[in-house]
């Protein structure tokens, strides 16, 4: 992306690999390709595959680290998701949206997008080395996403914002016009 930041896609200690899989694919159809995978425990790659599909290509290419500053020590901005707000955490977080209009302003530079893993969400440490924090809005009676539907909503927005040839505005025209066409 010439002129605008590098999206990375940080999955923290993620616990199911057919969830990195899936994550991989969600990037992939926003057109995103930048994953690091900070390890809890080992990830089966084959398992991952499998729902990968066509994105295994980001899976290989996934940067595997062993400890967070790894994923994210030379990122310009580094936001992490999360539920949660309180006096160990961050004491307000961003809309996927809002996230995706300062990566936006950013310009260049590396942005990293932190994922928690599936039973815990980002420890308050993690959380602590973001530079902001992001909230997907959801039902307070099932306030937690997949963790592949998270990415997917993450990147949708910021490829919204981040998209290199604006779309051609709609544009009303008469009846007759429609006729003549």
């Amino acid at each position: 992306m010439n002129g605008q930041a590098d999206v990375r896609f940080v999955l923290v200690r993620p616990r199911d690999p057919r969830n990195v899989g899936a994550a991989c694919r969600a990037m992939k159809t926003m057109g995103f390709t930048s994953l690091a995978v900070v390890l809890g425990e080992p990830i089966d790659p084959e398992r991952a595959g499998v729902l990968a599909h066509h994105a295994r290509d980001v899976l290989e290419a996934a940067l595997f680290c062993t400890d967070l500053d790894q994923a994210i020590g030379d990122a310009a901005l580094v936001a992490g998701t999360t539920r949660r707000r309180g006096r160990d955490r961050k004491y307000f977080s961003l809309f996927p949206e809002q996230l995706a209009e300062r990566a936006a302003a950013a310009g260049t530079g590396t942005v990293a997008v932190l994922f928690g893993n599936e039973d815990t969400g980002l420890t308050d440490a993690e959380l602590a080395r973001c530079h902001l924090a992001v909230t997907i809005p959801s039902s307070p009676a099932f306030p937690s996403l997949n963790l592949s539907h998270a990415v997917q909503v993450v990147a949708w927005e910021l490829s919204r914002a981040l998209e290199r040839s604006p779309r051609t505005p709609f544009a009303p025209i008469g009846g007759r016009e429609v006729d003549d066409l």
